[in-house]
């Protein structure tokens, strides 16, 4: 969502795809860069020279970069060095639950939830402590961004120094249905980089009933 409120706001991030690509080309999803193998980097490497101003987004980037300077040592250091950064904190029962659902759409090493977790909870805690320790690091929190789209957008046009031009509405509309999602596909300029997966709607209390989250 945030990534559409960005794209949708600021003309200048207004990015485009080829028609058939996948969504994910609209912005640079990094963490292929991270694990993914060398075609996936390879990937990366070219949709940051596509868009002229690209999105980067991640959910696995660690805030010293050392887990991409492994794999691409170059764009990490530039993105280090160069790259305005926004870090987007949602509540941690959404995180966990949003992840646990993802994950299980793709894996079946979620069986054993409560050891799942414990992990992730704690890797969480360690990467939100992390990044919003850094100064050059603009915070975000998920529930101003439902609240207040437009003070959100207007607040990371002064932080760096972008022209906005408010959309009506300022938040990029909801995917209601996964087919809209595959029309989106053939849009080169599609309005949202949203994906539906399974029981995407489902609580971290319906998820987690009965376990304790690690401290």
């Amino acid at each position: 969502m945030t990534i559409d409120l960005l794209r949708r706001n600021f003309p200048v991030l207004r990015s485009r795809k080829r028609i058939f690509e996948p969504l994910d080309s609209l912005y640079v999803p990094i963490d292929m860069a991270i694990t993914g193998n060398r075609q996936e980097r390879l990937r990366a490497a070219s949709l940051m020279k596509r868009h002229k101003f690209p999105i980067v987004k991640s959910h696995w980037l660690t805030s010293d970069f050392n887990n991409l300077r492994e794999k691409s040592p170059d764009l990490a250091e530039s993105l280090d060095s160069s790259a305005g950064k926004i870090y987007v904190i949602r509540h941690p029962r959404e995180v966990l639950a949003s992840a646990f659902l993802f994950e299980s759409s793709y894996s079946d090493q979620v069986s054993e939830r409560q050891a799942w977790l414990n992990n992730q909870s704690k890797y969480w805690s360690r990467h939100v402590e992390s990044w919003t320790s850094r100064e050059d690091v603009f915070v975000i929190r998920f529930k101003d961004i439902l609240a207040d789209p437009k003070s959100c957008v207007l607040a990371v046009a002064e932080r760096f120094g972008l022209q906005a031009m408010l959309a009506h509405p300022v938040l990029p509309p909801r995917l209601k249905s996964k087919w809209i999602g595959r029309l989106n596909r053939l849009r080169t300029n599609s309005p949202s980089t949203e994906i539906l997966i399974p029981n995407q709607g489902e609580s971290f209390d319906a998820l987690f009933e009965g376990l304790d989250l690690a401290p």
